[in-house]
């Protein structure tokens, strides 16, 4: 998407391209994709064990070992909501 095109026009430009990560393992994930599109991205900035149910949030559990992270097999990001962890730790809203 947009982030791709983003990053693929500064590196093409000679700029740095580097996404910003703070907020859970499903943007994680998103970022995570579009960095690894863009040839040349520098690394990708995230944050992980604010909480100790963060990585649970996510299925299969979100995995990010010596600064790596992995992505899951499937379709789209490849992980689903754990809506146990969402139903125990968080809130939702219907619109």
């Amino acid at each position: 998407g947009e982030a791709i095109r983003s990053g693929r026009s500064a590196v093409g430009k000679g700029h740095g391209f580097s996404i910003h990560s703070p907020a859970g393992p499903v943007s994680l994930l998103a970022s995570g994709h579009a960095t690894a599109a863009v040839s040349g991205a520098m690394r990708l900035e995230h944050a992980v064990y604010e909480a100790d149910w963060r990585a649970d949030l996510v299925l299969p559990t979100e995995r990010v070992e010596d600064g790596r992270l992995w992505f899951p097999g499937g379709v789209g990001l490849g992980a689903t909501l754990n809506w146990d962890i969402v139903q125990r730790f968080g809130r939702v809203w219907e619109v």
